[in-house]
């Protein structure tokens, strides 16, 4: 990363680009201090750091685990009336969902979804389709929590199918299919008491790793 103090003589005139790409490249190389040095001296310099800015932070708090520093963060760009986009959410939802704090997450993801920042709606308008393919790990938990939820309001009509974008055609190493399924076999139902014991949500995968299917029997044993 190239120091401020060469910009003069180098005849570089520092602005929101320069100082988001410089604090981009601490975020994937995780060095978070300079990255935040970086964003002082851009306050100081009199740019105002934008949501890009404030996500490039919170993404390298993430990869650091420094919860604390990321909820700052996203408080603080919140108070100065930047919005956080799909990206600040998305890697803030993931660090907390990581680390266990899934309230968080979950309370994160809803904020999110109802800003329509998220969607999980199959191009198809099918409600029984969840696409989850372009999602994280954390969010794609959350959203299968949100919607599990939802239809705990009212009785499940049909069976839910959800594409987890890694099937027959799909390359790279799978997350999704690995994850989820343990995920959800662990959720407790909305109406059920928390310490009492309870039959684990079934769900398996369909014709390829692609789409995982959670039968209409089983969503009405899992809510009761």
């Amino acid at each position: 990363v190239s120091t401020q103090s060469t910009w003069g003589e180098d005849g570089i005139v520092p602005d929101a680009i320069l100082y988001n790409a410089l604090i981009s490249t601490c975020e994937k190389t995780r060095q978070i201090p300079k990255a935040l040095e970086l964003f002082q001296q851009m306050r100081e310099d009199g740019i105002k750091p934008d949501a890009i800015t404030h996500s490039a932070l919170i993404s390298t708090c993430e990869k650091t685990r420094q919860i604390p520093k990321a909820l700052e963060l996203y408080h603080q760009m919140r108070v100065e009336g930047i919005k956080p986009d799909a990206i600040t959410y998305s890697v803030l939802i993931d660090l907390l969902f990581h680390n266990g704090r899934l309230k968080e997450a979950i309370a994160l993801y809803r904020n999110a979804h109802q800003l329509k920042l998220f969607s999980y709606q199959h191009r198809s308008g099918q409600p029984h389709l969840i696409d989850l393919h372009s999602f994280s790990v954390g969010c794609a938990c959350c959203a299968v929590w949100n919607k599990l939820h939802e239809l705990s309001s009212r009785r499940a009509r049909r069976s839910l199918i959800l594409i987890v974008g890694r099937g027959r055609h799909s390359r790279g190493p799978a997350k999704l299919p690995n994850h989820l399924p343990a995920f959800l076999r662990t959720l407790q139902p909305p109406s059920h008491p928390a310490r009492i014991p309870h039959a684990p949500l079934r769900v398996r995968f369909m014709h390829n790793r692609g789409r995982l299917l959670i039968k209409k029997h089983a969503l009405l044993e899992w809510l009761g």
